[in-house]
């Protein structure tokens, strides 16, 4: 779950490059606006999704490799 978890976070940061996409579309703004804001709420959905599937596993594993203890690779 953990490995799931980090692939969802890093994916959440993919709708990015998507904001100057729908800035620049033919659409009307608030049109444009409400897609942006659907976007965002989509990224931070995924980004939720992921911290919860990394969950304590992943808390844990990040302070023994910042702690500089020995870290076992994340199952």
């Amino acid at each position: 779950m953990f490995t799931i978890g980090v692939a969802l976070i890093a994916s959440s940061f993919a709708v990015y490059p998507a904001y100057p996409v729908i800035a620049l579309l033919p659409l009307p703004l608030d049109l444009r606006v409400a897609l942006a804001v659907a976007a965002s709420g989509l990224s931070w959905g995924i980004f939720l999704l992921g911290t919860t599937l990394a969950g304590k596993q992943g808390v844990d594993y990040l302070k023994r490799l910042l702690t500089r203890r020995q870290a076992p690779p994340p199952i």
